[in-house]
């Protein structure tokens, strides 16, 4: 008898503490979400005098150079997508694409990834529709300003245009 008196008297303990751990998570459940005092990646955005603007075009592929510490998206118009997936890139009439290229910086909402800091640059390509030669222009980010005199444009106008599109569903 005395026992079960014991026993009674546990499992009321027992429920009595779940009970109030129920109701305090609750309560915690119930609190709004989290104020975020700033924008998580102004300094990603890409200035308009830039002269891109990414709403225009299709991510074609993204790369990451971990020596660097840098991640790029090269983007891409509707002709220089099919051109690319057709290994025709280089003679394709009336493409545009952009490279543009980030400092990572870890995030800070999220352990474990990285996300765009600052922009570093902008890397254009872009043909006319009645000629296949193709123009390189570059916007580099700390300058704010374009800087034609790159001193490889041919490698890097090489180095964009050999990017394969990602396989994407």
């Amino acid at each position: 008898m005395y026992l079960l008196f014991l026993l009674k008297l546990n499992v009321v303990k027992v429920v009595r503490f779940f009970l109030l751990v129920a109701v305090a998570l609750s309560i915690a459940g119930c609190a709004g979400a989290p104020f975020v005092d700033q924008q998580s990646n102004t300094r990603a955005t890409i200035p308009k005098n830039a002269g891109f603007d990414p709403s225009n075009y299709k991510v074609m592929s993204t790369l990451i150079d971990k020596k660097a510490g840098t991640m790029s998206t090269l983007y891409a118009n509707d002709i220089a997508m099919r051109a690319a997936r057709s290994s025709r890139l280089r003679g394709a009439r009336g493409l545009a694409m952009a490279l543009v290229t980030w400092k990572q910086q870890e995030n800070p909402y999220w352990y474990g990834n990285n996300i765009p800091g600052e922009l570093l640059s902008v890397e254009m390509l872009s043909s006319d529709n009645r000629t296949d030669s193709i123009r390189y222009t570059l916007f580099e980010r700390k300058k704010l300003a374009f800087n034609g005199l790159s001193a490889q444009p041919n490698q890097r106008k090489n180095f964009i245009l050999d990017q394969k599109p990602s396989i994407m569903p």
